[in-house]
């Protein structure tokens, strides 16, 4: 009998720790991109803190050893002489045991910061879990319901994790700092729908920013509104710089085309962006299939360096994975959440600014197989030739020819 109850008070143990070890996070140091020596200083300190108090105070989540990261760290940067970003801190990642990582990006963009938070299963390198905004400096260590470390840890658990992880604090969490329950569900992940996302060619312009800020944003917008499955962002890189050191180095769409074949991932997506004239940019923003290297979306438009960023509250990268979920995949991809999507921007194309640029903005543009561009009105022309040409049989393969199918 005692033999007995010792082998289920052992299993009981085992299953309790491996429990624990299920439910562990680790968090990392913030990548920390164009700030000043003086928010060096203070932004790790003041907005990791906030970040690890809250999701130890209201989730099930358990710390990881601070100790055994750092240890990971050094030896990773000792045999490969790594910089500190994405990509290393994954590779740790791999090497603990950790369930979680966790890890803040802050990008400085004029007088804003781009924030992008996020919980990255520990073993495999890809999200569970995002989150970002761009903010002010006061945001970054504000409290209450205007911290931006307090919305990432609620949105984060709430809806990204679904509550799987979440305690019952969570509510007392969300009625301290006055929040509503989102009501929404748990968006169920496509693995068939998996992608890469590199950095975005520069053409006769300078804003290095550019290459930092759009993977993130494009990552988070597809996550947060579609059935994205993210890429392990390692991989991405890792295939890049292979490229780069087999060939001539240089980072252009070849390159991109070339590196992504390499990855695993169905998919894979990148902006192009090119200054015109001024504070003119032409941006395009494709998502094209790893295997055969030709887009299946596409959304081009001419902005401000302003809708690049983000300021007032709109970015055009928002407008570009709305277009290509809803229009030019035709909705395969998308959820409820790609209708909130579209109802959040539509608010805020009604501010003035934004009403005229969108008026002064080249129109939204198809790509097809033979990567011939067919503007909306040609495309409704070319529609009615198939339609009349149906009687004499040769209208569909006209219509076919035209768009290069």
């Amino acid at each position: 009998m005692k033999r007995k109850f010792f082998i289920m008070a052992f299993a009981a143990l085992l299953s309790f720790g491996a429990f624990c070890e299920e439910m562990a996070i680790a968090f990392f140091d913030p990548i920390l991109v164009y700030c000043t020596p003086d928010e060096k200083n203070w932004i790790p300190t003041v907005v990791n803190n906030a970040l690890v108090s809250q999701i130890n105070r209201y989730s099930d989540l358990l710390t990881f050893d601070s100790a055994t990261l750092a240890t990971t760290l050094e030896q990773i940067k000792k045999s490969e002489d790594a910089a500190y970003d994405e990509r290393m801190i994954i590779e740790a990642g791999k090497l603990i045991n950790a369930n979680y990582l966790c890890y803040i990006k802050v990008i400085k963009i004029s007088r804003l910061f781009n924030v992008y938070f996020n919980i990255i299963n520990a073993t495999t390198g890809v999200p569970v879990a995002t989150y970002e905004e761009d903010c002010t400096m006061e945001d970054l260590y504000k409290g209450g319901k205007d911290s931006v470390v307090n919305k990432a840890v609620l949105k984060m658990l709430e809806e990204d994790m679904g509550g799987v992880h979440s305690a019952k604090s969570i509510e007392s969490f969300k009625k301290t700092m006055a929040w509503k329950s989102s009501g929404k569900g748990v968006t169920e992940r496509d693995n068939d729908f998996r992608v890469a996302f590199l950095p975005p060619v520069l053409i006769n312009c300078d804003d290095v920013w550019m290459r930092e800020l759009l993977p993130g944003r494009l990552a988070n917008a597809f996550f947060s509104y579609s059935k994205i499955t993210p890429l392990d962002q390692g991989v991405e890189k890792g295939a890049i710089e292979k490229i780069k050191m087999s060939e001539s180095g240089i980072y252009d769409e070849a390159t991109i085309t070339e590196a992504g074949k390499l990855v695993s991932a169905p998919y894979y997506c990148y902006a192009a962006i090119t200054k015109a004239k001024g504070d003119i940019y032409q941006a395009y923003f494709n998502l094209i299939t790893t295997k055969t290297g030709k887009p299946v979306a596409i959304y081009h438009v001419s902005c401000s360096a302003d809708w690049i960023r983000g300021i007032k509250g709109f970015n055009v990268v928002g407008l570009a994975v709305h277009t290509m979920l809803t229009e030019d995949l035709g909705g395969e991809y998308n959820n409820e959440s790609t209708e909130e999507f579209g109802k959040i921007l539509q608010k805020q194309l009604k501010t003035k600014d934004i009403s005229s640029a969108q008026e002064k903005s080249s129109q939204k543009y198809t790509v097809y197989e033979d990567k011939v561009y067919v503007p909306p009105k040609e495309r409704a022309g070319a529609q009615k030739s198939q339609t009349s040409g149906n009687s004499n049989g040769g209208g569909t393969n006209d219509f076919k020819k035209r768009l290069g199918l």
